[in-house]
């Protein structure tokens, strides 16, 4: 059995455990491996310097224990500069880089995951590109119930 994780986020991200109690439940429950894969989203992102400090300190304080990865989780819209400062990578798509996610007055580009709201309002707007795409033929997905269906789901996560 593969005792191991890759998708971790801690504390200096948008998760609830620092990287220290992460790693020390990890080798208190017989992991080999412990990927930590922090967020550099545009609107979540972590200070690189600290990230890069505390997890190579757990490598060194793990080491021979259990192999501690140090990864970053990026965004199709953010910049992969970070991605040469890490050991692996996780791709992610929580902020679809598509027109509806441009050229709207917004303090913060719309994800996926943020909102019920933020995710209709993606919806709508993908709808409207698609219809404009295609000359105005509006062709839809879901029906209406089906998309509200959708939204309860994720309002009820």
């Amino acid at each position: 059995m593969l005792r191991a994780n890759f998708h971790t986020h801690t504390t200096l991200c948008d998760g609830i455990s620092t990287p220290e109690e992460m790693a020390r439940r990890a080798a208190l429950l017989g992991f080999t491996q412990l990927g930590f894969s922090g967020h550099m989203d545009p609107d979540n992102h972590m200070d690189m310097n600290l990230y890069r400090n505390r997890i190579h300190a757990l490598q060194e304080q793990y080491r021979g224990k259990i192999d501690i990865l140090m990864g970053i989780e990026l965004d199709t819209i953010y910049n992969p500069v970070y991605a040469r400062q890490v050991e692996y990578t996780i791709g992610s798509t929580h902020f679809p880089d598509v027109a509806c996610n441009r050229g709207y007055e917004s303090d913060r580009p719309l994800s996926v995951d943020a909102s019920p709201e933020d995710l209709q309002l993606l919806a709508d707007r993908l709808s409207e590109e698609y219809a404009l795409r295609h000359e105005g033929r509006m062709v839809s997905v879901l029906t209406e119930k089906e998309a509200e269906a959708l939204l309860d789901s994720i309002r009820g996560m």
